[in-house]
C-alpha cells in the first residue's frame, strides 16, 4: 500500500547558535519512514533520514540499517525540482 505524501512548505524556525527563520518542509515523515521517491524514469527507494533543518530537501537513506553505514548511501531529494515522494509499507517494488 501506497500513500502520495504532499509536502508542505512554508517557514519556521531554525535554531542554532541563533534563530533564524527558512523555508522548507513543515510536514515531513518521521525519521525512519519507508519511502518511494519518482523523477521521470528515476526511482529512489528507501528511507526518510535525518537531515538538516529548512529548505525543501527530504534526506533518504538507501540501504542496510545504520549499524552498516559501508553499505548505505544518503542523498536529499530537492522538492522544487518535481520529485513525486509516495509513503509505502516497505516494499520495493
Amino acid at each position: 500500500m501506497t500513500i502520495t505524501y504532499t509536502p508542505e512548505i512554508g517557514e519556521k524556525p531554525v535554531t542554532t547558535t541563533t534563530t533564524k527563520i527558512q523555508r522548507g518542509i513543515l510536514n515531513l515523515p518521521p525519521v525512519g519512514t519507508p519511502i518511494r521517491a519518482t523523477l521521470g524514469d528515476t526511482v529512489i527507494v528507501g528511507t526518510v533520514a535525518k537531515g538538516g533543518e529548512g529548505f525543501e530537501l527530504v534526506n533518504v537513506q538507501i540501504g542496510g540499517p545504520k549499524s552498516h553505514w559501508d553499505h548505505t548511501l544518503k542523498i536529499e531529494l530537492w522538492i522544487g525540482a518535481g520529485w513525486v515522494i509516495e509513503l509505502t509499507d516497505g516494499a520495493t517494488s
